[in-house]
């Protein structure tokens, strides 16, 4: 496991009232080992903006991510620290080799 895990990232679980227009998130579950991959990235201009978009897939072996939570990484390359991602949907593969089952969470991060 600890070839496959090299990142860590903290969850963050939505702290403030359902339906507040700026939620608030608080540390859930930190230092969690998984493996993050960057899959896509696009720049839009909106109006005189520049905003850039960058969607992840993170695997780990913890089941308590939701579609409400938010990651940040931990720990893996220097210029990925501190990124915060929105998870956007999470999906639970099946055992393998009788390890345990691997959660993929996708994920968006948005950066104006």
């Amino acid at each position: 496991m600890s070839g496959r895990f090299l990142h860590r990232v903290t969850l963050q679980t939505e702290q403030g009232p359902a339906g507040d227009d700026e939620p608030t998130y608080g540390d859930s579950v930190t230092w969690i080992p998984c493996k993050i991959v960057a899959t896509s990235g696009q720049e839009t201009y909106r109006g005189r903006q520049l905003e850039t978009t960058v969607n992840f897939v993170v695997e780990m072996r913890t089941r308590v991510v939701a579609p409400t939570d938010r990651l940040t990484i931990d720990c893996g390359p220097a210029e990925w620290v501190g990124i915060s991602m929105n998870v956007e949907w999470v999906r639970h593969l099946p055992y393998d080799d009788g390890r345990p089952a691997i959660t993929e969470v996708y994920c968006t991060e948005l950066a104006s």
